[in-house]
């Protein structure tokens, strides 16, 4: 499905730190979903940039981490995104700061190019 990092339904998983050695550019989007206690992406910082998936062209989708409290461990991501930024249902999701080097974005295969929904606790969008 053209994901490059897909990391879906780990109910244990707390962090992502085991991809600490993760260098550079990657071809495909990275997906983190459904992951109860994840609590951060801390571990994803040496990714400098994110194609998109071939599926549905999203670049970033990040849902249903209902402990995740930021986004901090993207902070690598200058630049530019080839596609959609999708991050919904993170119930305790905080702030966006980690994602403030992003300079621009594409948009998925139905045109969207930044979808943010039921992030309860998010107040702003400053990061």
């Amino acid at each position: 499905d053209g994901y490059s990092i897909y990391i879906d339904s780990n109910m244990e998983l707390r962090n992502l730190t085991g991809l600490a050695g993760l260098q550079g550019n990657l071809p495909g989007g990275l997906s983190i979903d459904n992951n109860a206690k994840l609590v951060s992406l801390q571990g994803l910082q040496g990714i400098t940039s994110l194609g998109k998936s071939t599926d549905d062209g999203t670049s970033i989708y990040i849902s249903g981490n209902t402990e995740l409290r930021n986004v901090h461990g993207l902070a690598g991501l200058p630049g530019d995104l080839l596609g959609l930024l999708w991050i919904e249902n993170n119930a305790k999701l905080v702030s966006l700061q980690g994602l403030e080097g992003i300079t621009s974005l594409g948009s998925s295969i139905d045109g969207y190019s930044i979808y943010i929904y039921n992030n309860a606790e998010l107040r702003n969008l400053t990061g």
